[in-house]
């Protein structure tokens, strides 16, 4: 799938696989149609792939026609001025809009929704300047700081796991637009204030994104933060 912005340098493209809403047959209608030569516009591509608005409309969504070089809004308004009788398509006059630009944050809620990630950007960056009035480091402050200082992190959980032999202690790793964190959460923390079954991280509610205080752990080259508060936040959470 094309970003909205294609670097100068080489990109990695997602897979079809990702949209969960295209499906396994609208995956094969779609490559068997692309075999034909490149997509004239968004006509063609509906007359050759024949495949109904929902999927059409989640491809669009997803960045997978911004080879048109059209906005996504403006794609799905054409879209939207398109008709389907029993897979043949019919075309209708397109109506002139003023459509507003895809805001950044649109654009990623878009990405998460469809593909379950942002192949472009990460969503703690466009929250990072809210953060930092909140003494919130990002991944790469984090890894300047001395051992035994306490900070505040924030970031997207992308790992969590309980060895049996950690003790009942918990390793969470977040991640946001710089790097990762590693926090650990001992067992009284884990049993008392997240009331989990000792060494159950497979019981960790399921957050989405965490903001965590702490003192900073160095061992070697590794840096942790041994958790002394834990909590799940949103965008609204943040002033």
């Amino acid at each position: 799938m094309k970003a909205p912005h294609p670097p100068l340098s080489p990109a990695l493209r997602l897979g079809l696989r990702y949209l969960a809403g295209l499906g396994e047959a609208g995956r094969a209608r779609l490559l068997a149609a692309r075999t034909g030569g490149p997509f004239r516009d968004l006509v063609d591509f509906c007359r050759r792939t024949r495949l109904p608005r929902p999927p059409v409309s989640d491809l669009i969504r997803a960045g997978a026609l911004d080879s048109f070089d059209i906005a996504r809004r403006q794609l799905l308004w054409t879209l939207g001025g398109l008709h389907y009788q029993e897979e043949a398509l019919i075309e209708t006059p397109d109506v002139e809009a003023d459509l507003p630009e895809l805001t950044e944050r649109e654009a990623m809620a878009w990405d998460y929704e469809l593909l379950g990630l942002a192949p472009n950007d990460h969503p703690l960056r466009l929250l990072r300047a809210r953060l930092q009035r909140q003494g919130v480091l990002s991944a790469a402050e984090l890894a300047m700081q001395s051992a035994g200082k306490v900070v505040k992190v924030a970031g997207l959980v992308v790992v969590r796991q309980a060895p049996p032999t950690a003790k009942g202690h918990l390793f969470i790793t977040l991640e946001d637009e710089t790097g990762l964190v590693n926090l650990i959460v001992r067992p009284d923390l884990a049993t008392h204030s997240l009331k989990l079954p000792s060494g159950r991280a497979d019981s960790l509610p399921d957050w989405k994104f965490v903001m965590a205080t702490g003192m900073v752990q160095r061992q070697g080259s590794a840096v942790n933060v041994v958790v002394t508060d834990i909590r799940p936040f949103t965008s609204a959470d943040i002033g």
